[in-house]
């Protein structure tokens, strides 16, 4: 192997510009919920601290924001392999998050819009809610067609609120 090689340049694929009502009004909608044992306060921390999700959430390499946090604050995200650019759109601290994707190494979607929505809940847990909304590539079923896609974001998101609850509690350990 020759390592005097420049290392490749990505491939990137540009997404369409969608606004926050595209949450409603997407073609294809797919909406998950979770509970962890944690205030919403601290959820909410830990999604807000790029530096965070790799210890947590399945397949994050690294996260980096860009500018300051609230809507229009640039997220970069590596993720499996992929990155994806994305510029927040719906912030509501602690409540509510919202990022379109402007472009990414592998064609998605032709459209994307991420919300994750945290509601606390009266035994001092919070429910997170997930809702991926797309429009599909010509010829590109989303994300494959011998998966069932909403039991696989069930289960990413089940997945991370238990890695988000190990972390919480490793750093409890730590203060």
């Amino acid at each position: 192997m020759d390592t005097d090689q420049p290392p490749a340049t990505p491939t990137w694929y540009d997404f369409r510009a969608v606004g926050p009502d595209f949450i409603e009004t997407a073609p294809t909608r797919y909406v998950v919920t979770s509970t962890i044992a944690a205030p919403r306060q601290a959820v909410w921390d830990a999604f807000c601290d790029p530096e965070s999700w790799p210890h947590w959430f399945p397949n994050v390499e690294r996260v980096v924001h860009e500018g300051a946090p609230g809507i229009g604050m640039i997220r970069k995200s590596w993720v499996a392999g992929c990155v994806h650019d994305e510029t927040m759109v719906i912030w509501d601290a602690p409540h509510a998050w919202g990022y379109i994707i402007n472009r990414a190494t592998q064609p998605l979607a032709a459209a994307q819009l991420e919300l994750t929505t945290f509601d606390a809940l009266p035994d001092g847990g919070t429910r997170v809610t997930w809702t991926l909304a797309c429009e599909p590539l010509d010829g590109l079923t989303f994300l494959s067609a011998d998966m069932d896609f909403p039991t696989f974001l069930k289960a990413m998101l089940d997945e991370a609120m238990g890695g988000l609850r190990r972390y919480l509690a490793g750093k409890a350990c730590t203060q």
